[in-house]
C-alpha cells in the first residue's frame, strides 16, 4: 500500500486493543516500510512517525518511539492536536534513559501547544498534562487537576472525566493524599458504572 493509505488505515487501529507481540511488529514494519520507500512529504512523514512512536510506546520501546515522537514534532503544525499529543508522549516519564527535567519541558511545551485549543478539544490533554506532571512529582500537575471538570454536558467527553478520576486517584495514593484518591476513584465508578463501562469498572476496581 502507498503511504498515505498506511497511515489512513493505522489510524482506525484502536492500539490499547492490540494483542501480542507479532501483531505489534507487524504494524510497526508496515509504518517503517510506509517511511523508507513510499518517499512521502514532510507532512505525511510526520503523521506516519506519530503512529510509528505510539506503537513503539504501546511496545515499551520507548527510546525508539521518543526518536519518531521528536522527528514528527518538527513538521507538525504548532498548536494542532497531532503536536500536542507527540509533546506529551515525550513528557511522560516512561522509560529510563531521559532526565526527569527533558519530560518537564516536553510537559511545559505541551501545555503551551493545548492552551491555543477549544475547551473541548482541550480536556484529554489536561488529564494527561496532570497525568504526566503528577508522575514526576511536580506539584503543579495539582494546578492542571483543578481545571478538570467533574463532569461535562458532552457524553462524549465523560470516559475522559472517568480516566482523569483513575489516574489522579491512582498518583494520589502515590503523593499520600488518600482520602482525596478515595473520593477521586469512588467518582470514576459512580460515573463508569452509569454510563456501563465495564472495562473502567473492573479497573477501579482492582484499585
Amino acid at each position: 500500500l502507498p503511504p498515505r493509505a498506511i497511515a489512513r488505515l493505522t489510524k482506525k487501529i484502536p492500539l490499547g486493543s492490540v494483542t501480542g507481540d507479532a501483531r505489534f511488529q507487524s504494524l510497526v514494519a508496515a509504518l517503517r516500510s510506509a517511511l523508507a520507500g513510499g518517499k512521502p512529504d514532510h507532512a505525511l512523514q510526520a503523521e506516519i512517525r506519530l503512529l510509528l512512536g505510539r506503537a513503539l510506546t504501546a511496545m515499551h520501546d520507548f527510546d525508539s518511539a521518543r526518536s519518531e515522537l521528536e522527528q514528527a514534532i518538527a513538521y507538525l503544525p504548532d498548536g494542532s492536536i497531532d503536536a500536542t499529543r507527540a509533546m506529551l508522549f515525550l513528557g511522560l516519564a516512561t522509560g529510563a534513559s531521559c532526565p526527569a527535567a527533558v519530560h518537564r519541558r516536553w510537559l511545559r511545551r505541551a501545555a503551551v501547544s493545548a492552551n491555543k485549543m477549544s475547551a473541548a478539544d482541550r480536556l484529554p490533554f489536561t488529564v494527561d498534562l496532570a497525568t504526566g506532571l503528577l508522575a514526576l512529582g511536580d506539584e503543579a500537575g495539582w494546578q492542571e487537576v483543578a481545571r478538570i471538570p467533574t463532569a461535562v454536558p458532552d457524553g462524549r467527553q465523560t470516559r475522559e472525566i472517568i480516566r482523569a478520576g483513575v489516574n489522579i486517584g491512582e498518583l494520589a495514593m502515590a503523593w499520600g493524599r488518600y482520602q482525596e484518591a478515595g473520593q477521586r476513584l469512588a467518582g470514576a465508578l459512580s460515573l463508569a458504572e452509569r454510563h456501563d463501562n465495564r472495562r473502567m469498572c473492573a479497573e477501579i476496581m482492582v484499585n
